[in-house]
């Protein structure tokens, strides 16, 4: 990727963020937040309440078209996923988090995580507890590990914040 093509997804990520703060939407930045707005990987992953899925869409594609992107496909299955592209060929996309759910249960509250959030200026993040248990739960109950570049966060925070635990391989 070029300098041009990471710089228009940083400004395409400012305009969402600020946007979504201009209208009043609760947020918070999952995961991979460290060297945003700057730089993300892949794509950007977004825990919102699911009654602001509306809004919080509406003000993604707007800030997207402002910021010269088209929405390339719209992807509703565990996330609402948004891809978008520029005609400089950047490409990145947005996961909406509504929650996590296994078999029907609800395992993350969501109204709880963006309750406790930290604000970081431009976005919020979760509570390093909350981080921790979405990294542990998600992936453990759907996959049956813990991803490998989660594991030592989530026993920091655990040693930390809880009582000492070992982490399933």
């Amino acid at each position: 990727m070029t300098n041009n093509q990471q710089n228009q997804i940083r400004d395409l990520i400012v305009a969402v963020f600020q946007g979504w703060k201009q209208a009043g939407i609760p947020f918070l930045v999952l995961r991979n937040y460290e060297q945003l707005p700057e730089f993300t990987s892949n794509d950007v992953d977004v825990l919102i309440a699911s009654e602001d899925l509306a809004r919080a869409e509406q003000c993604l594609t707007s800030a997207a078209r402002t910021q010269g992107f088209d929405l390339l496909m719209r992807a509703e299955f565990a996330v609402v996923a948004l891809f978008f592209g520029h005609d400089n060929g950047a490409q990145t996309h947005f996961d909406l988090c509504l929650g996590t759910w296994w078999r029907g249960f609800e395992l993350v509250d969501v109204s709880a995580f963006l309750g406790r959030r930290i604000d970081r200026g431009l976005f919020a993040i979760p509570h390093p507890v909350d981080e921790a248990v979405n990294s542990l739960i998600g992936y453990l109950i759907h996959a049956g590990k813990v991803k490998e570049k989660y594991r030592g966060k989530i026993q920091e925070v655990f040693g930390s914040e809880c009582v000492p635990i070992s982490v399933p391989v």
